[in-house]
């Protein structure tokens, strides 16, 4: 067997450039993929209430490479809930095709004294079995009458921060 523009040793082929065909399989726990979707935008949403609401575009679609797929997701978020004592749930959610929270549900306040928007990190797990497409997405919901949530912004300064989903697919 020969490859242009590669090199063999035993049972180990580089490539110096090129696509790698249909056919391979790559070791479990392997990282077969990395998507990122960016939010850098600063905008208050004031109608929270006690249904599920979604970040503006932290929305990640991925069709797994295979059944066995694994995803790990992490959020990096910069927010904080309008009000004193009031409070926000957010958490990583998969919206196709079902519909569940995957990371642990984390609680948004107000920030500190001066106002200050909160940076927080969800971290979620979840394997798919199968090869349909998944959505995945950073939601928010009201639980405690905060009304209002700030998104890469404290709401009394103009400085706008960036908040990002982060996607690694494992080979299963």
């Amino acid at each position: 067997m020969s490859y242009i523009g590669s090199k063999r040793s035993s049972s180990l082929v580089s490539f110096d450039e090129g696509t790698i065909g249909s056919g391979v399989v790559f070791p479990a726990g392997h990282v077969i993929r990395y998507l990122e979707a960016i939010y850098d935008g600063a905008t208050t949403d004031t109608s929270v209430n006690n249904s599920w609401e979604y970040w503006p575009n932290l929305v990640i679609d991925v069709i797994p490479a295979s059944q066995s797929s694994k995803f790990l997701l992490i959020a990096n978020l910069h927010t904080k809930a309008g009000g004193l004592y009031k409070y926000l749930g957010c958490a990583i959610k998969i919206t196709s095709p079902v519909d569940a929270e995957i990371s642990g549900r984390m609680q948004v306040s107000q920030g500190d004294n001066n106002g200050y928007a909160l940076s927080m990190t969800l971290v979620g797990y979840y394997h798919p079995n199968t090869t349909s497409q998944c959505t995945f997405k950073v939601g928010y919901i009201d639980t405690e009458d905060a009304s209002t949530i700030y998104f890469n912004t404290s709401g009394q300064t103009s400085t706008a921060f960036t908040s990002r989903l982060s996607l690694l697919e494992f080979a299963g």
